[in-house]
């Protein structure tokens, strides 16, 4: 009994590593056009919920509230590579907006860091807007979030949250959140650096 215990939890764990190794992906999008679309979707010390109507006229977005907005997406794996992360945001009651990605791996939060940051201060509020920036020029926390970005970096998760607390009654609103890896190398790429972000009024 003991031993079909232990090779069950070993069939389990092999399992789980092949599901893990499957979900990398090397594109995703987030578009919130229904009420379930933000299913899975975590708040930090915030509230998470469903907005009609979004940046271009779309159906909908996510809306993150609180004394400081911050809120995590549902695990998807992804590598640095040469990918293009790019969304929409409306900040309500701050000016600043961040969005942080969750770094997979001991040996990779050791050399760059648990997260890759992407700042953008002072936001013009109540307007949609539009960041894009190379997942290779984000800094990451190690040394002093200036650590460099490398191909093989993985990371497990997105975020949104604006850099500190704001007005009550703050808000951020976030839609078409896309990854995409261009075929052509990462130098042959245009893109607006970590800290000055392409951002566009809609």
């Amino acid at each position: 009994m003991f031993q079909r215990t232990i090779m069950t939890i070993a069939v389990v764990v092999l399992a789980g590593v092949g599901l893990y190794a499957a979900a990398m992906v090397d594109n995703f999008e987030y578009k919130f056009d229904t009420k379930d679309s933000i299913d899975g979707w975590v708040a930090n010390d915030a509230k998470v919920e469903w907005k009609e109507g979004g940046a271009d006229k779309s159906a909908g977005c996510i809306k993150i509230s609180g004394g400081h907005p911050s809120a995590d997406s549902p695990q998807v794996s992804f590598k640095c590579d040469s990918s293009v992360i790019s969304f929409d945001y409306y900040v309500h009651g701050a000016d600043t907006m961040r969005l942080r990605l969750s770094v997979a791996g001991a040996d990779n939060q050791k050399k760059y860091g648990r997260y890759g940051n992407l700042a953008i201060r002072k936001v013009e509020p109540d307007k949609w807007l539009h960041a894009e920036a190379k997942l290779m020029d984000l800094p990451g926390m190690a040394e002093d979030n200036k650590a460099k970005a490398f191909p093989e970096l993985e990371y497990n998760r997105i975020g949104f949250s604006t850099l500190a607390s704001g007005e009550e009654g703050g808000y951020i609103l976030i839609d078409n959140v896309k990854l995409t890896t261009p075929a052509a190398p990462a130098s042959s790429q245009s893109s607006a650096p970590a800290s000055a972000p392409t951002a566009v009024s809609k």
